[in-house]
């Protein structure tokens, strides 16, 4: 097994913290936590030209209108077709994106101390099914994470 040279991106504070701080250097009010449910474009109500439909955790529906959306949204929630895009988007999903979807399920333990040899990154392939285990040395990224 070769040894892999990478870089480990992490924030302790998670992602919405970096949305957080390029919000506030931005001067951005961003609204977390909401479900967004449709999208409406091609509106001709003065200078707004969509509307972003979503309900918060209470079930309360809010509807942003705005001049543009930039919607950057996973090739599962195009495919279960969660947002209702209206008009229609012009590239259906499975046209639009060639990617098939997997199940990837990744879980990260953590010791009071480490058991395992130092390498920084095992992978074993299973040639059977398909399947694979895959070991990543946290401890060389973050010291005394183990």
């Amino acid at each position: 097994v070769s040894q892999l040279n990478w870089s480990f991106v992490y924030d302790q504070d998670g992602f919405e913290s970096i949305i957080q701080k390029q919000a506030q250097i931005y001067n951005i009010q961003p609204n977390f936590n909401q479900l967004v449910y449709k999208i409406k474009y091609d509106i001709q109500n003065g200078d707004y030209k969509a509307r972003v439909y979503t309900s918060d955790q209470t079930g309360k529906q809010i509807v942003y209108e705005a001049k543009r959306i930039i919607s950057t949204v996973s090739a599962n929630v195009l495919e279960e077709s969660i947002i209702d895009f209206e008009p229609s988007l012009r590239y259906p999903a499975a046209e639009f994106n060639p990617m098939k979807r997997v199940i990837w399920f990744k879980v990260f333990y953590q010791f009071s101390e480490a058991f395992w040899e130092d390498e920084l990154y095992l992978f074993y392939p299973r040639s059977d099914d398909g399947s694979v285990f895959e070991f990543i040395n946290l401890n060389r990224h973050i010291p005394g994470c183990n």
